[in-house]
């Protein structure tokens, strides 16, 4: 049952995440989302133009995206304060 769950993982799936990311970011003050949604709607443009991702590349690819796009995010934080 999980597993099917995995299999239907696609582009759209990462796109409507990105979009809902997005709207909770409008929603909650502050700039943490805006990261985690940046990184779905790549995975799922990604995802949309090159077939050959499956479902462990695009989480793996998202979970690499949301940390390096929050490091990055800190570290420009951290140079402002300077």
């Amino acid at each position: 049952m999980i597993a099917s769950l995995y299999d239907t993982i696609g582009p759209w799936s990462w796109l409507i995440l990105g979009l809902c990311l997005i709207a909770v970011e409008v929603l909650l003050p502050g700039i943490f989302f805006l990261w985690f949604a940046l990184a779905a709607v790549v995975v799922g443009v990604v995802a949309l133009f090159v077939t050959a991702v499956s479902w462990q590349i695009q989480i793996v690819l998202f979970l690499t995206l949301s940390c390096l796009a929050v490091l990055l995010d800190v570290f420009v934080r951290r140079g402002r304060k300077a």
